[in-house]
């Protein structure tokens, strides 16, 4: 759904993680929250955040964990 509605997919879900199943550079991003000890209102604030402070056209066909305090950004596979 995310590759057709051209959307970014905001996920807690660990099997988004796997990018051979869900390839990354076919969406407008995937963004993985590692949720760990994170109340609910942590993991809304960092998304905020992050959709605040990114540049979302930066982050198409990347890979993001968000972390409490960190992301991570693995950028889209070149061939």
């Amino acid at each position: 759904m995310a590759i057709k509605e051209k959307a970014i997919l905001i996920t807690r879900d660990y099997h988004f993680t796997n990018s051979l199943r869900y390839p990354p550079e076919k969406t407008e991003g995937i963004v993985y929250i590692r949720h760990g000890n994170l109340k609910s209102n942590e993991e809304v604030d960092i998304v905020f955040k992050f959709l605040k402070t990114c540049n979302l056209t930066e982050i198409k066909g990347s890979f993001v964990t968000l972390y409490k305090k960190s992301l991570k950004i693995r950028p889209p596979r070149t061939r």
